[in-house]
């Protein structure tokens, strides 16, 4: 076997692991929106976390803490499950959020903070799948 077919074997193998946590992790996110309720809840409060890229520059996201009621009558607090550079909520702004029965954090609705970085690992994954194969095949 030459070794442009090993790299290509390999490039498929570490592809298909990607793929792999990808589709795992779109199948937790289907499950927990299947399994969540969608309530109304008012922004507490909002932690930043600053990070410094590359380039040296900052990166600010933003954590807001929600009180809300469940459809049963409980109030609860959560915090959301990710942050985002996007939640910079002002105190007492009402959003509409999914909490799932029995977690600590709650989610913001909305198909990019959701299934991003699955897709991201399911997408690149497929294509070092592709790449890898064509490699191995062709080489």
């Amino acid at each position: 076997m030459s070794d442009t077919v090993v790299i290509g074997l390999f490039f498929a193998l570490f592809g298909a692991v990607f793929a792999g946590i990808g589709l795992y992790l779109i199948s937790k996110t289907r499950a927990f929106i299947t399994e969540s309720q969608k309530v109304s809840a008012e922004v507490l409060s909002v932690s930043e976390t600053h990070d410094r890229d590359d380039d040296g520059r900052i990166r600010v996201t933003y954590c807001p803490t929600v009180r809300f009621q469940t459809l049963d009558g409980v109030e609860h607090t959560a915090t959301t499950y990710y942050s985002s550079s996007s939640y910079n909520y002002p105190v007492g702004t009402m959003l509409s959020v999914l909490y799932k029965p029995g977690e600590e954090t709650v989610r913001i609705p909305g198909g990019f903070n959701q299934y991003f970085l699955p897709g991201m690992f399911a997408g690149s994954g497929g294509v070092l799948v592709l790449v890898g194969l064509s490699v191995a095949i062709f080489a």
